[in-house]
């Protein structure tokens, strides 16, 4: 959309800023079929005002995909939360103790 003047000024239009094999690309997919999103009139001004996060579907960070439809590739999701959730509680349980003593 807005990357190839970009790369262009900063004189990074051979390694960037456009889709074309041997460049450097990050890349996502938007799911632009939200009511949220609609009616689009102007695509690029739904994108810039409408769109969230969870409206992206696929990833690709240079060239590697890391989340296909809404599906994170590289990382157990699962294994994260309950991470995070051990985390929280053990947070939760040193904050009570400061509390009590």
């Amino acid at each position: 959309m807005a990357t190839a003047g970009g790369a262009k000024a900063l004189g990074l239009a051979n390694v960037c800023g456009s889709i074309d094999v041997g460049k450097k690309a990050d890349l996502i997919l938007v799911d632009i079929n939200a009511a949220h999103i609609q009616p689009v009139n102007d695509l690029f001004s739904q994108i810039v005002h409408c769109v969230k996060s969870s409206d992206v579907s696929t990833v690709m960070v240079g060239g590697r995909i890391l989340m296909k439809n809404k599906e994170v590739l590289l990382l157990d999701e699962g294994e994260i939360i309950y991470q995070a959730q051990r985390a929280n509680r053990d947070l939760i349980k040193r904050l009570e103790e400061k509390r009590i003593s």
